[in-house]
């Protein structure tokens, strides 16, 4: 269902995911109207990323943001494609002003309603760090069990941190849960560090001997705040229109799945999966490259727009593993490899396989 469709050809047709997940980050596109007036917007995404939860962006209009609709605008995770039209804490609807002529839409990611959960949590766990590396200078990594360290009388507010941290995760936790709508499964990790808090709090004379789990802890909590400042959001084209307007089904049918499923069965057996592209037929020079199929198909873009334009030689781009001496051996090799290891034009070199490009 996604635009431009084809069930031959790979279409870089959608963008975003990890490409476009930090808060700050954002897209620009210029969309032309007829007449001036108001319009509503429509995108149509895809959340599959962020399980369970939302991400968020806001929308700016001709550098700025319309009204409150268009700030921290959610999108729900969802496995499918979904159409989403900016609307109000009511769900009606929201219409924008576009001028006649050209007008400038950005999206710029951000972390919406959890910014102050992030922030408050962030705060807490470089506390908890901080009461750590006191400890570590008291114990030293690798604690004697057989020595009682007094943690709590040489580090005078060691507990009272505890506490505190632990109410505090506690209450983040509710927090994140409330934001949500319900359980949610990232707040099982505030959760499971509260419990460590309540445990040590409980048997303070353990503590030594559970740094490596406190610092694992301290680790997890680090790792969690980055993972929610993942704002990935995958996008398919964005709708400007009127209130009549019958928006497209986001979706594909179940008889376009049928179809697209034997369609694709069939060309299998004549398409070549490892052929990127070509800017040319009979003649053309074979290029292999083994990075990636993103990488291999940016250069063919390149070659189609830009080389084979100005120079005239016609490009094959295959996309390939290995087997660069045993292909030149068997005379099927390729004239130009992209991304070999380093140690392979050596080896090539050896066999008499190279060309000086020079000459």
């Amino acid at each position: 269902a996604t635009y431009p469709y084809d069930p031959y050809n790979i279409m870089r047709n959608t963008i975003g995911n990890g490409n476009w997940s930090d808060p700050g980050d954002w897209l620009t596109y210029t969309v032309k109207v007829e007449e001036a007036g108001l319009y509503y917007i429509t995108l149509k995404y895809r959340q599959h990323q962020v399980i369970g939860s939302s991400t968020f962006r806001s929308i700016y209009v001709n550098g700025e943001i319309p009204s409150a609709a268009f700030q921290d605008v959610a999108f729900a995770y969802n496995v499918s494609w979904k159409n989403k039209t900016i609307s109000d804490k009511n769900g009606d609807a929201v219409p924008v002003y576009l001028k006649k002529g050209e007008n400038e839409i950005k999206m710029q990611a951000t972390v919406g309603k959890w910014d102050e959960v992030l922030r408050i949590v962030e705060a807490s766990n470089q506390r908890l760090n901080d009461m750590y590396i006191q400890m570590v200078m008291i114990t030293g990594r690798t604690p004697d069990k057989y020595f009682d360290y007094n943690l709590e009388k040489q580090i005078p507010d060691l507990l009272d941190t505890f506490r505190h941290e632990r109410d505090v995760l506690k209450k983040m936790a509710d927090e994140y849960d409330r934001l949500n709508g319900g359980k949610a499964a990232q707040s099982e990790t505030l959760r499971g560090a509260v419990e460590q808090l309540d445990s040590m709090l409980d048997d303070v004379r353990s503590i030594p001997m559970r740094l490596s789990a406190f610092r694992d802890t301290i680790s997890t909590l680090s790792t969690w705040i980055y993972d929610n400042m993942n704002q990935s959001l995958e996008m398919d084209y964005i709708l400007v229109h009127s209130a009549d307007v019958e928006i497209p089904k986001a979706d594909a049918s179940l008889w376009a799945k049928i179809k697209h499923f034997f369609v694709t069965f069939f060309l299998s057996f004549v398409n070549d999966d490892d052929m990127i592209g070509s800017s040319g037929g009979e003649g053309a020079i074979t290029v292999w490259v083994t990075s990636g199929r993103d990488q291999a198909s940016v250069l063919m873009d390149l070659i189609t727009e830009k080389f084979t334009p100005n120079s005239g030689i016609q490009v094959n781009v295959s996309l390939v593993q290995t087997g660069f001496i045993e292909a030149t051996l068997a005379g099927t090799g390729p004239d130009v490899a992209v991304g070999v290891s380093r140690g392979q034009p050596v080896n090539l070199a050896c066999r008499g396989a190279l060309i000086d490009l020079s000459k």
